[in-house]
């Protein structure tokens, strides 16, 4: 199997990514603004004198809170994949950059310790 990654061209997704990741959680953030000012809005019941919180405001609440976990989640896997692509990109660099170094040393140790070869000697 051959590997040759263009990490330049993995950088460029990843700051695609990171934009993207950015948009979403800004979107997230919107969302979860919105859900908020519908909680408000959704007034409690007023029952015996004592303010209770209707069901649609109890069911804002618990889903305003389970999509502020989702949207927690989706940042974090984006976040670990992200940051997974870019240590695993700077990884494949270095040991390139170490393969060279190997190779340029092993080709200056063959030609420094390289018996000259000789055509016909002694005549």
């Amino acid at each position: 199997m051959h590997w040759d990654l263009n990490t330049d061209g993995i950088g460029g997704v990843l700051a695609r990514v990171d934009e993207q990741a950015g948009e979403l959680s800004q979107r997230a953030r919107t969302t979860l603004d919105h859900l908020d000012t519908a909680h408000a809005t959704a007034r409690g019941l007023i029952v015996g004198g004592v303010a209770e919180r209707s069901p649609l405001q109890e069911a804002l609440a618990r889903f305003g809170v389970r999509a502020a976990d989702v949207s927690e989640a989706l940042r974090l896997q984006v976040d670990a994949c992200s940051d997974g692509a870019a240590r695993a990109t700077a990884a494949y660099a270095v040991g390139d950059v170490i393969m060279e170094q190997w190779t340029e040393r092993a080709g200056r140790l063959a030609s420094e310790t390289a018996i000259p070869f000789v055509l016909n000697p002694g005549r």
